[in-house]
């Protein structure tokens, strides 16, 4: 069997897998990242956040997200922010599962 890859666009059926990622991985995992625990959005401010930037037109997104799928399968996420819309911007990939 061979595994397949593929992306596709943040659904809003994705948020609270992003959600979960960010705000049930451990501190440890967190702070080895990078990540100033004291700035991280509450739960509502988080899925109000990527919900809004899903219905915002491409061209005024703060932030992007593609899903990245093994078999089908969500295993982590892109995301895309300090976007200045066609001209630059900055992305890092997340795996919700180190498996």
């Amino acid at each position: 069997m061979h595994n397949q890859l593929s992306i596709r666009p943040i659904e809003s059926t994705d948020v609270e897998l992003i959600t979960d990622y960010w705000l049930t991985s451990s501190s440890d995992f967190l702070i080895g990242m990078g990540v100033d625990l004291k700035r991280l959005p509450k739960w509502e401010d988080l899925i109000t956040m990527l919900l809004s930037q899903i219905k915002s037109p491409i061209t005024q997104k703060q932030s992007y997200a593609l899903i990245w799928l093994l078999n089908n399968k969500a295993i982590g996420h892109c995301n895309v922010n300090q976007l200045r819309y066609g001209e630059s911007a900055y992305m890092h990939l997340h795996l919700w599962d180190p498996n």
